[in-house]
């Protein structure tokens, strides 16, 4: 600033030139050297991210390279734990009802699983989005659980599950 002042703008820009890659190169190259512990990565890595990322990216590169770097390194620790988590069951139209039902439940299991291959056809006719149809095909299901004292086993369970889909859907 001070060259600056003094009308000597040629040196005043060169010296703030040197400066920035100064602190460039301490702050781009050494900071990684010095942090590679914590990161986990190995100086050669370090290295190759600076050089790819500056081919791919230009000069930020010099920061993008190592930050892409660490973020996979960190992907490929986290994923392996994440993955070995347990899930819970993710429950199959097509499964068989589960041994600890009630009677009453796997009763309506296996009269719906019967009937929803008809069921959805017969509300696919009414809507043209089959996303629709899928869920108004759940949500019959649901209430047909929740009516489920009220049905006759007399009498057939698939049209006695489509009028519950009629009312299910709306127009």
């Amino acid at each position: 600033m001070y060259l600056g002042l003094e009308g000597r703008w040629g040196e005043a820009l060169g010296l703030a030139g040197l400066g920035t890659l100064l602190v460039r190169a301490v702050e781009n190259f050494l900071y990684p050297i010095l942090v590679r512990d914590r990161l986990k990565v190995p100086s050669v890595g370090i290295f190759i991210s600076l050089l790819g990322g500056l081919l791919v990216f230009g000069w930020s590169g010099l920061v993008l390279g190592p930050v892409v770097l660490t973020t996979t390194a960190v992907l490929l620790e986290l994923c392996p734990k994440r993955l070995a988590e347990p899930r819970p069951p993710v429950r199959n139209a097509s499964a068989r009802p589960l041994e600890n039902q009630t009677a009453r439940q796997q009763r309506f299991f296996s009269l719906f699983l019967r009937s929803e291959r008809e069921i959805f056809r017969y509300v696919a006719a009414l809507v043209p989005n089959v996303a629709d149809a899928k869920d108004i095909v759940q949500q019959t299901a649901i209430a047909l659980w929740g009516k489920f004292d009220a049905y006759d086993p007399a009498q057939p369970f698939t049209p006695w599950a489509c009028r519950f889909a009629l009312n299910e859907y709306d127009p």
